[in-house]
């Protein structure tokens, strides 16, 4: 993953439905020990669905945002899933790590419309 792309996270969960849980992505940062929480409740791009091969396993999709993956100090981070279903049970996923690339010019892009040319006669 590189600073300053909108990238989509997806992680699966094998053996759990976890469509009907609150479930949280975190995401800890290396040397600055940062953990980063996203959750299917109120966070922005998160889905939660059942994995269309096996319907006992879960994926969890999380669009990050310029500004986020701006804030990421390059190296590895470790990702992690924690769920609570409406029982109290509470469970997590085993870590993932993956790594951070810089990039060059770190600002925030936009897309700027332009005019098509007028032919003057």
């Amino acid at each position: 993953m590189y600073q300053g792309t909108t990238p989509t996270i997806q992680l699966t969960v094998d053996g759990v439905d976890l469509t009907d849980c609150q479930v949280y992505l975190s995401m800890k940062t290396y040397p600055t020990q940062n953990i980063i929480t996203w959750n299917s409740v109120d966070s922005e791009g998160f889905s939660v669905f059942t994995d269309p091969g096996d319907p006992l396993s879960s994926i969890i999709r999380v669009r990050l945002t310029q500004e986020e993956t701006l804030k990421l100090p390059p190296g590895d981070v470790t990702l992690q899933v924690r769920w609570i279903d409406n029982t109290g049970y509470a469970g997590a996923s085993d870590k993932v790590k993956i790594n951070i690339n810089d990039v060059l010019y770190k600002a925030v892009l936009t897309y700027q419309e332009t005019d098509p040319e007028v032919e003057e006669s």
